[in-house]
């Protein structure tokens, strides 16, 4: 049975990299990065709402393709309302998939000092590029301790609304560690 794996958290909890690393281990996973689809539109700046918008729905699309046909899903994104979880939980449903949903966490000092270092590593400075970071692309000046601990705190209250949703704590500068915490996880979903 195929998996579709959401994997929720604040910005700088590892999402990405996770669902990267999670996929390597199962041939022919797609990971489907709202955010990179998005850069992926032409424009995309000049109408940040409707570029967004317009990645989710080509995200499901792809979801529902990959997913018909036996494969694994994974959808790494930050998400404060229930509309997208719903969808992909009624998507995996309609195509006989599992659908696992993960939230990562870490305190909000750590999330500002891993997003300050993504920031400086790539030189992005806001340049909305397809690699930058999505932070510094949407974001007016740097991700402060109080900005993450709001979109932290937005990420749980909707967590609240999902009893199902399996907790893992990202491990400050251990991407192993926290993968595995990732794969008991699934495990432990069935």
């Amino acid at each position: 049975m195929p998996t579709l794996l959401l994997l929720n958290g604040a910005p700088g909890t590892g999402k990405s990299t996770l669902a990267r690393r999670w996929a390597d281990t199962r041939p022919l996973s797609l990971v489907l990065d709202i955010d990179r689809l998005r850069a992926l539109l032409g424009a995309w700046q000049d109408d940040v709402l409707a570029a967004g918008q317009r990645a989710r729905r080509l995200a499901v699309a792809a979801a529902w393709a990959q997913l018909s046909s036996g494969g694994d899903v994974v959808v790494p994104q930050l998400l404060v309302r229930p509309e997208l979880v719903e969808e992909l939980d009624g998507l995996a449903t309609a195509a006989g998939a599992r659908f696992v949903e993960v939230v990562l966490t870490a305190s909000p000092e750590e999330l500002a000092a891993r997003l300050a270092d993504r920031i400086g590593a790539s030189g992005s400075g806001g340049s909305g590029s397809g690699d930058a970071d999505p932070w510094s692309a949407l974001e007016d000046g740097p991700p402060t301790v109080e900005r993450l601990r709001v979109l932290a705190d937005a990420v749980e209250g909707l967590v609240a609304t999902r009893p199902g949703t399996h907790r893992v704590v990202s491990a400050p500068g251990d991407v192993d560690a926290t993968l595995g915490r990732l794969v008991a996880a699934v495990g432990a979903a069935g």
